[in-house]
């Protein structure tokens, strides 16, 4: 069934369509006022319920005290007219639309979520740099720094 199908079955008053003929020989005419009371108590709706009255009464109590209330607020706001802000109107979509600047863009803030799993001990720094390599005349491993120390350089054709 398509959606609006469905929500005009859902809007449909199923109560005053009331029982088909083949059905209705089958009940008898208390359970028919029994259904139709059942079915009058569930369409109840209740015009005034507990949280309207508790919010009516507590308006009528605090109305005299609003002006007041009011007023204090007025006194609070600044003058529009003399008060400069301490940041401009558009500074967070600015924020958001730069390219560069502090935390705006994904990248950034991506770049500042980073775990380093590096130590951050001298010693566990230097650990890193020393790797040990496989020397294939010498045919153990061998320490390697940062630049290999080689007295001749090989050249693309080999040379």
């Amino acid at each position: 069934p398509s959606p609006e199908s469905i929500k005009r079955a859902k809007e449909m008053d199923l109560v005053g369509l009331g029982l088909h003929p083949l059905f209705s020989s089958r009940f008898e005419e208390e359970e028919l006022q029994r259904l139709r009371l059942v079915d009058s108590i569930k369409n109840y709706r209740s015009r005034a319920d507990i949280f309207s009255e508790v919010v009516g009464r507590k308006r009528q109590r605090s109305g005299p005290n609003r002006g007041a209330k009011r007023r204090r607020e007025e006194a609070r706001q600044r003058d529009q007219e003399f008060y400069i802000p301490y940041r401009p109107k558009d500074f967070d979509s600015e924020r958001g639309l730069s390219i560069s600047g502090e935390g705006g863009a994904f990248e950034q803030q991506a770049a500042g979520a980073v775990l380093d799993l590096m130590g951050d001990e001298a010693q566990n720094l230097t650990r890193g740099r020393q790797q040990l390599k496989w020397d294939r005349k010498k045919k153990r491993f061998v320490g390697q720094s940062g630049q290999e120390d080689k007295k001749k350089i090989k050249t693309e054709s080999g040379r």
